[in-house]
C-alpha cells in the first residue's frame, strides 16, 4: 500500500537530475543593431523546452515563440525613426538577451559644460534631420532638463542646483542619444543660506558652514551694522550666528560677510517709521513781501516734496529733498488791505505706493458723534462740510465741501465714500461735482437700483444693484486721459470693478473743480434733487486715480480713525504744513 522509503528517495533524485540536465542557456547574451533594424537569432543550449517573450513593441519574436534546446529563437527589429538609442530585452526561460539599437545621427553643441557651486542655467543645441524625434533626460536629481522631448533640431535647457558639498560632482544628460556631461565644482567652504533679506529692525542670522575637517576659515563682517555673536569652530562643519542692527534710514541697505572663501549677502529694508517735521511751522511776512526759510527734519534718506498752495508764495529753493534740508521761499507784496494767509505743504515719502492711502489725500471727512460737532477731516488739509455726515439726509438740503483749493497738475481724481439707502426703487442722488459752468458729474442710484456714474452727457451704468438698509463702499477713479473705473461692493462682501468708461471730457477738470463745487447728498443728474432717507460716511477726495490694490485697501481700512499705511510721522499723518499769516 505504501511505497518503500528508498523508492521515494530514488524518485526525488531522478527528478532533480532531470531538471538539472533540462536547463536551457542562450548565446549570445546581447546584440546591437543600426537604426534600420534587422533580424537576429539566439542559440539555445542545454536540454528541455523554452519560451521566448518581450515587452518591447519594436521587437518581434518570429516564427515561433517556443521550442526545444538546440533550436534558435529568431526575432525582427523595427527601424528606429528617432535619434535616441533604445534598449530592449528578450526573456528565454529567465535568460535575458539585451537588444540595443542606435538612432538617427545627432549632434550636440556644446558637448559638455561646467557650473560653479551656485549652479545656474545652460542650453544645448540639438541638430538632427527634419522630422526626427528625440528625448532628453538627466541621470542626476540635481539637474533638470526642459523640454523632455522634441522633433527636428531644437534646444534643450537645463538647470543645475547649487552644490551643497565641498567636492566636485558630475552628471550626464542623454540628449538625442548623445551624452552631455556637466561638471559642477565644490568649494573649500560652502554656506547656507548664501543670501538673507531682513526687515528694518534688529535681528539674528544663523549660517550653516560646510567644509572639510582640515579646512580653516574665519568670519569677517564688511559693515559696521553687522556683528558676530558666535563665530563657530573656525574649521570644518559648523554654525555661526550674526546680528544686524536696526536700519535708521528710509533706504534699503546691503552688505556682505566673508566666511572663508564664501560670501554671505545681507539685504535690510529701510525703516517704515518715518519722521517728518518743520521748524518753524508758522511765519509772518511784511505787507511789502518777504524772504523766508524753514528747516525740514526727516528720516535719513527719506524723500519729501514741498508745494505752495498760493501763487503769491514762491518756493525759491528746496522744493524737494531727502533727509534733513531747508526750504527758502519768497512772499509777494500784499496789494489788499485785508491780511491773507497761505500754506506750503510738505509731503512725506510713500513707503508702498500700491497701498498707501495718504498720498495726495485732499479730503477725508468722517462722521462725528453729533451733528452740531461738524464733520472731521483726517487728511490734514482742514477741509470740511457745511454740516455733519452724521446727519440723515431729509431731501431738503445737501452738504457742500469747503476749505482750501486743491493743488493738481492734471485731471486725475478720485472720490470715495460709504453710503446707505433707506428706500430704493427710486432715484437716490449721492454726490455731484460741477465740472464746468452748467456741466455736471454725478454719482447716483437709478430707479432700477443700479449704481450710476455720469459726466457731461456720458454714463456708466454699473453692475452693482443696491439694496435698502445695506452699507456700500464706492470709489470712482479717473485717470488723466478720462479713463474712469468704478469700484463698489457691499461692506459685508468684497469690492470689485463694477463699471468703466473712457470719457471724452474730463469728469473732474483740474482747472475748474475746487472744494466749493462738490456737493454731497444732491445732484443735477439724472434730474435735480436732494438725497432722502440715506446716510453717507468716510468721504474722501484724491488728487490722483487710485488703482485696484488701493481700492481693496480702502475697502478694508475705510472707517478707521487713522489713514491706512505702514508709515508713522512725528507731525501730521498726511502732510506737515507751514502757515504764513500776512498782515
Amino acid at each position: 500500500m505504501f511505497a518503500p522509503l528508498r523508492y521515494l528517495l530514488f524518485s526525488a533524485l531522478c527528478l532533480s537530475a532531470d531538471l538539472l540536465f533540462a536547463q536551457v542557456t542562450i548565446d549570445p547574451p546581447s546584440r546591437s543593431f543600426s537604426r534600420d533594424g534587422g533580424a537576429g537569432a539566439i542559440l539555445t543550449l542545454g536540454s528541455g523546452a523554452w519560451t521566448g517573450q518581450t515587452s518591447d513593441d519594436w521587437i518581434t519574436i518570429t516564427p515561433r515563440t517556443t521550442g526545444n534546446a538546440g533550436q534558435s529563437c529568431i526575432y525582427v527589429i523595427d527601424s528606429n525613426f528617432s535619434a535616441d538609442t533604445r534598449t530592449g530585452e528578450i526573456d528565454i526561460n529567465g535568460n535575458i538577451h539585451v537588444v540595443s539599437q542606435s538612432g538617427y545621427s545627432a549632434t550636440l553643441s556644446p558637448t559638455s559644460a561646467s557650473a560653479n557651486l551656485d549652479g545656474g542655467e545652460g542650453a544645448v543645441s540639438v541638430s538632427v534631420d527634419a522630422g526626427v524625434s528625440w528625448s532628453a533626460s538627466s541621470n542626476a536629481d540635481w539637474i533638470t532638463v526642459q523640454p523632455a522631448s522634441g522633433i527636428s533640431s531644437g534646444t534643450v535647457n537645463y538647470t543645475v542646483d547649487p552644490n551643497p558639498g565641498v567636492t566636485t560632482r558630475n552628471a550626464s544628460l542623454i540628449i538625442a542619444g548623445q551624452t552631455f556631461v556637466v561638471t559642477q565644482t565644490g568649494t573649500d567652504v560652502n554656506i547656507s543660506p548664501k543670501s538673507v533679506a531682513k526687515a528694518y529692525s534688529s535681528d539674528i542670522i544663523q549660517v550653516q558652514v560646510t567644509a572639510l575637517v582640515g579646512t580653516s576659515w574665519s568670519v569677517t563682517p564688511n559693515a559696521s551694522w553687522i556683528s558676530v555673536v558666535d563665530d563657530g569652530n573656525g574649521f570644518g562643519d559648523s554654525t555661526i550666528t550674526l546680528a544686524v542692527g536696526s536700519n535708521p534710514s528710509y533706504l534699503e541697505r546691503t552688505a556682505t560677510v566673508s566666511i572663508g572663501s564664501a560670501t554671505l549677502s545681507i539685504e535690510q529694508a529701510g525703516t517704515p517709521n518715518l519722521a517728518l517735521d518743520i521748524i518753524p511751522d508758522e511765519a509772518t511776512a511784511d505787507p511789502r513781501g518777504a524772504f523766508g526759510s524753514a528747516a525740514i527734519l526727516a528720516t535719513p534718506d527719506a524723500p519729501w516734496f514741498a508745494v505752495s498752495e498760493e501763487p503769491w508764495i514762491i518756493i525759491a529753493e528746496g522744493s524737494s529733498g531727502a533727509g534733513n534740508g531747508n526750504i527758502n521761499y519768497v512772499v509777494s507784496a500784499n496789494p489788499n488791505v485785508e491780511p491773507r494767509s497761505g500754506r506750503i505743504g510738505v509731503s512725506p515719502p510713500v513707503v508702498d505706493p500700491s497701498v498707501d492711502l495718504s498720498k495726495q489725500l485732499f479730503c477725508h471727512i468722517k462722521t462725528t458723534a453729533t451733528a452740531d460737532e461738524g464733520s472731521q477731516d483726517l487728511s490734514g488739509w482742514n477741509r470740511d462740510l457745511t454740516g455733519s455726515l452724521s446727519t440723515e439726509f431729509d431731501g431738503t438740503s445737501a452738504l457742500k465741501v469747503v476749505g482750501q483749493n486743491f493743488i493738481r497738475s492734471d485731471d486725475a481724481f478720485s472720490l470715495a465714500c460709504w453710503f446707505t439707502l433707506g428706500e430704493v426703487d427710486a432715484v437716490n442722488r449721492l454726490i455731484e461735482v460741477e465740472r464746468a459752468a452748467g456741466s455736471y458729474t454725478a454719482l447716483y442710484v437709478d430707479a432700477s437700483n443700479r449704481l450710476v456714474f455720469a459726466s457731461a452727457g456720458e454714463t456708466v451704468v454699473t453692475d452693482l444693484i443696491v439694496e435698502a438698509d445695506a452699507q456700500y463702499q464706492v470709489l470712482v477713479a479717473t485717470e488723466t486721459n478720462g479713463s474712469t473705473t468704478v469700484y463698489a461692493g457691499k461692506r459685508d462682501g468684497s469690492i470689485a470693478n463694477v463699471g468703466s468708461l473712457t470719457f471724452g471730457q474730463a469728469p473732474f477738470p483740474a482747472d475748474y473743480v475746487v472744494p466749493a463745487k462738490i456737493d454731497v447728498g444732491r445732484a443735477s443728474l439724472p434730474s435735480v434733487g436732494n438725497l432722502t432717507d440715506a446716510s453717507i460716511d468716510d468721504f474722501r477726495i484724491y488728487g490722483r486715480a487710485l488703482n485696484a490694490d488701493e481700492a481693496e485697501a480702502l475697502f478694508e481700512y475705510a472707517g478707521t480713525a487713522e489713514p491706512y499705511g505702514i508709515m508713522t510721522y512725528t507731525g501730521d499723518p498726511a502732510n506737515v504744513l507751514v502757515e504764513y499769516n500776512l498782515r
